[in-house]
């Protein structure tokens, strides 16, 4: 089969917002043609693409697969060629579009035959194309599931519901991390560091206005939640590194997630406060009730232990450690009317929050 129908029909297609569409889907699109018949059980498959998203660090495109001769699909599958970063190489992103394939599949195999949770079904991955190809699964995401469900004034009935639900991702959460145990634990020295590569890019914006005794205030309070931490929430585990409401799926009674480019180790809270951070940061948008979002953010840290509470030394230092890299992010973004508004706003309110934080004490009791 040749290139040239698929270079056709991609040029052909709708474009989303502008956004130009790589001609580099052809040749893989052509590749998974002719290996139809080991991906899709079915040889001469026709690959139609559907729909393109250009994203900050990867083109996606949305494809048919039909057997030949048939008009309804097979399936359909997500192709994903990852962007090349400044300063980075091709042979450095083959081998990351190479891991983030294998940890899918690891994933994916391990989570089978849970009931409630799983990971997207890799087909294949083409390194010299930057490319991967995952199947599409039915549902929705959890931003698009919770803006259906929790905007405005829900019901109380649809409350009751959503319970459940974000219990199940915090379980999501505690499955993955029992994938691959391995003995570790994270250093303050780590956390700290982490922390003020960041402190520095605010106190280095002067919109900021964060200065070093500010940089030395976090500091120090990291290291005293860090002392009065449980042994048992110092551990180090698998962590997804980029967990976000947008990468999960919530298909009929499983969450699914999908994405593990940046799959690595670190704390047990790491992914857990990220998702609970995103999920608190609802509440600054019109359109949801603070009250809700706490409600659905206490169902979050029940699935993944009943017994977590927002007091935790360490997850009150994941959760800082998430809101400076979101601020320092914010104060080094230049987004145009009216997102310049919004970003405003969350940057007051993630200031606003530390600063309540950072008056506390390591023992004192929760809150956001």
């Amino acid at each position: 089969m040749s290139a040239e129908p698929l270079i056709q029909v991609i040029s052909g297609m709708p474009r989303r917002q502008g956004s130009r569409l790589p001609a580099d889907f052809a040749p893989v699109l052509l590749k998974l043609t002719n290996e139809s018949s080991s991906h899709f059980g079915c040889a001469d498959a026709r690959l139609e693409p559907v729909e393109y998203r250009e994203r900050p660090f990867s083109h996606v495109l949305r494809v048919a697969v039909f057997a030949a001769g048939r008009s309804i699909p097979l399936t359909h599958v997500f192709v994903k060629i990852f962007k090349v970063p400044e300063q980075s190489d091709h042979e450095r992103m083959r081998r990351r579009v190479k891991k983030d394939f294998e940890s899918t599949r690891k994933i994916h195999q391990a989570m089978a035959q849970q009931a409630d949770s799983g990971a997207v079904r890799p087909i294949v991955c083409y390194p010299e194309h930057l490319a991967t190809v995952t199947e599409q699964v039915p549902g929705h995401t959890l931003l698009e599931y919770l803006h259906s469900n929790v905007a405005w004034v829900p019901w109380r009935s649809t409350l009751t519901r959503l319970s459940p639900t974000m219990e199940k991702v915090g379980q999501w959460v505690r499955a993955f991390q029992s994938i691959d145990r391995q003995p570790g634990r994270v250093s303050v020295e780590a956390l700290q560091s982490y922390v003020d590569l960041r402190l520095e890019r605010l106190v280095a914006a002067s919109a900021a206005a964060f200065g070093e005794t500010d940089r030395a205030r976090v500091l120090e309070y990291i290291g005293r939640l860090y002392a009065a931490a449980p042994p048992d929430d110092l551990l180090e585990t698998s962590i997804h590194g980029d967990l976000a409401p947008a990468n999960m799926l919530i298909s009929g009674e499983r969450v699914i997630v999908l994405d593990f480019a940046m799959c690595g180790r670190g704390s047990v809270f790491h992914d857990l406060s990220r998702l609970f951070l995103q999920l608190d940061l609802l509440r600054l948008k019109p359109h949801f009730n603070g009250g809700v979002i706490d409600r659905l953010g206490r169902s979050l840290l029940r699935g993944f232990d009943p017994q977590l509470t927002l007091d935790r030394p360490m997850f009150r230092v994941l959760l800082m450690q998430h809101r400076i890299n979101h601020l320092a992010t914010l104060f080094l973004s230049h987004e145009p009317f009216p997102a310049n508004l919004y970003n405003m706003r969350v940057r007051r309110y993630h200031r606003a929050c530390l600063e309540r934080e950072l008056w506390r004490r390591p023992e004192d009791g929760a809150q956001v």
